[in-house]
């Protein structure tokens, strides 16, 4: 039996989109595999776990946006998906730039 979709936002891959993650733990930079308006998932071999609160910070349209949210999904070996805080109105200007500009791609 097929999984069931419970997505709300569509994803929208990306290519060499730099992010940096910071946690009470740790801190990395590393690469998005996509981003949708509620969230994004981080490449990663050593994931962070999940419910690890996190601030992901990158660069679009020659600024940088600061996100807060939480690990919500693991995949070992591959990332960890973060599901973002509510956002102002800047931070989610700042997620539409980075999904436009990776559309038709």
């Amino acid at each position: 039996m097929p999984s069931e979709e419970r997505r709300q936002h569509e994803r929208q891959k990306t290519w060499r989109v730099e992010v940096k993650v910071a946690s009470p733990e740790a801190f990395r930079a590393s690469y998005l595999r996509d981003v949708s308006s509620g969230g994004l998932f981080v490449r990663s071999a050593r994931p962070l776990p999940a419910g690890t609160r996190v601030v992901v910070q990158f660069s679009v349209a020659n600024r940088t946006a600061t996100l807060p949210g939480a690990v919500v999904r693991v995949e070992a070996g591959a990332g960890f998906g973060v599901r973002f805080d509510t956002l102002i109105p800047e931070q989610q200007a700042a997620i539409a730039a980075l999904i436009a500009e990776h559309q038709d791609r």
